[in-house]
């Protein structure tokens, strides 16, 4: 399960123009749990609401979260004006008076024994209560914790004992203007680096319409742009709804890159109407969409790792390692001659000889590193009938049913997003063709070189066990060929069905 941890706001929102949208579901808690809902049914609140909280928003509330982490209080619910400037600034401002609204914090002591087994943790509060609640939630499984601030909190009196709270969670993500407060730097690498330096596991910076910005404390940084929406409405919530999304994203995906992209799509739903609740019909499939832009719009920080590594790559290769496996790996595809065949992640070209010996028309031979194809052309030249192109496998600039068969040697762990790759070079590959994904080496052998790799956007790059990656295939509607997962081999062969065309 899923949950957040925060407050429940009733917002009365009054524009620039003088527009007013009155009694409207807010609160950062209520945000932040709606961004984990597009990702999972699997989520819950744990707020503190009064004696005179509308029954048609409880209602509401109901029909999305489980609410067993809702407490009932005999106070008065906490209301705020959120009020915009010409330039779309926010300000906030309580309607409820203060020594109430403390009193409606949540606490330790109403969380529900029924939230076991938890995934991962929003929680948005005061730096004093982030070790009590730290030191229960990791009873209650091993989730991933995420604290968001209160803005109040983000001043620079707190620095020093900002020190001794980052260590305890797993991610902090205040927005720029609260990180900037609280450090006194205006750079957001910067700020990121010291919140790495202070003991942060890892921390995002929530920038906007300017996107947001991630660092690990093994060194990967991302950079992650907003996803554009058409009609912005409101931005009230955006942020906390973001901070939901990378919750869920850490916790399925364990992959920095993805994670930040579940983050901005939150995000960019909270955007399109007033109030933090809206429709899930057909959900999936809207997410999906712009889960798949975002990741487009981002650079493959992969390929300056690759880059990097280049030039001595063939020197930290084994000969020994492919010595009677590339013929085996390149005879699964089937190769026929006259046929276009598809190398992908070709490197510095370790299987052109083996292809080429089943005297093929082309090769069309794909690498996101440039540099790894100029150290091919120095080793083959201009090799008749291979021809070298720098790309994405997500992206690949080819018309549909064009190649008989593709291979992917020593690639499928790098992709960033299998799924939508499978995609791709299903798109490419003529009905009835072969895919081939190989390794001469076994899958643990793999994982344990890339898990301490020198290159930190690497070591999240583990290949998953040859069932899950088959299952994955048929769920596409691959047939199943082949399937082997060794200690010393790993090959997956699956068929594009006649029938399936895209």
């Amino acid at each position: 399960m899923f949950v957040s941890i925060g407050s429940v706001i009733i917002d009365d929102i009054v524009l620039a123009d003088g527009t007013k949208h009155m009694g409207l579901l807010g609160g950062g808690a209520v945000h932040a749990v709606m961004g984990m809902r597009i990702w999972s049914d699997q989520v819950g609140l744990v707020a503190d609401i009064g004696r005179d909280f509308p029954p048609d928003l409880l209602q509401q509330l109901e029909e999305k979260f489980d609410l067993q982490g809702v407490n009932h209080r005999d106070l008065k619910t906490t209301r705020a004006w959120q009020i915009f400037d010409e330039d779309d600034t926010r300000n906030e401002v309580f309607r409820t008076d203060m020594a109430e609204f403390w009193q409606m914090v949540a606490r330790v002591e109403n969380f529900p024994r029924a939230y076991r087994n938890l995934y991962g943790i929003h929680l948005h509060s005061m730096g004093e209560d982030v070790a009590a609640w730290v030191s229960f939630l990791r009873t209650r499984g091993n989730p991933v914790i995420l604290w968001e601030p209160w803005h109040i909190y983000c001043v620079p009196e707190n620095h020093e004992y900002l020190r001794q709270t980052l260590p305890l969670v797993d991610i902090f993500a205040p927005n720029l203007q609260e990180a900037q407060q609280l450090l006194g730097l205006q750079e957001p690498q910067d700020l990121l680096d010291k919140f790495i330096q202070y003991g942060a596991k890892m921390a995002a910076i929530r920038m906007g319409a300017r996107g947001s910005v991630f660092a690990d404390e093994s060194g990967v940084r991302i950079q992650v742009p907003a996803v554009p929406i058409e009609n912005v409405i409101d931005v009230t919530g955006a942020g906390n709804a973001y901070c939901g999304g990378l919750v869920v994203g850490l916790a399925q995906t364990a992959d920095p890159l993805k994670a930040v992209c579940f983050a901005a799509v939150s995000a960019s739903f909270a955007l399109e109407q007033f109030g933090a609740l809206y429709s899930l019909e057909d959900i999936h499939r809207r997410t999906e969409r712009r889960y798949e832009y975002c990741l487009a719009a981002m650079p493959n920080p992969r390929r300056s790792a690759f880059d990097s590594l280049a030039a001595e790559w063939d020197q930290k290769i084994s000969p020994a390692s492919l010595a009677g496996k590339s013929s085996r790996i390149v005879a699964a595809c089937c190769p026929k001659p006259g046929e276009r065949i598809l190398d992908v992640g070709t490197g510095t070209g370790s299987l052109l000889p083996a292809i080429l010996e089943w005297q093929v028309q082309h090769i069309i031979a794909v690498d996101l590193s440039l540099e790894m194809l100029k150290c091919q052309r120095l080793k083959f030249g201009d090799q008749d009938g291979v021809l070298p192109i720098s790309a994405d496998a997500m992206h690949l600039p080819m018309a549909g049913h064009v190649v008989a068969g593709v291979i992917c040697h020593g690639v499928f762990s790098h992709f960033m997003d299998a799924r939508m790759t499978l995609l791709e070079l299903e798109r490419v590959l003529v009905p009835g063709g072969r895919l081939v994904i190989s390794h001469a080496i076994g899958r643990e052998q793999v994982n344990a070189i890339h898990s301490n790799h020198p290159s930190a956007i690497l070591r999240h790059d583990l290949l998953p066990p040859a069932d899950e990656v088959a299952g994955l295939l048929q769920r596409l509607g691959w047939q199943i060929l082949e399937s082997v997962d060794e200690e010393d081999f790993y090959l997956i062969v699956a068929q594009k069905p006649a029938g399936l065309k895209q």
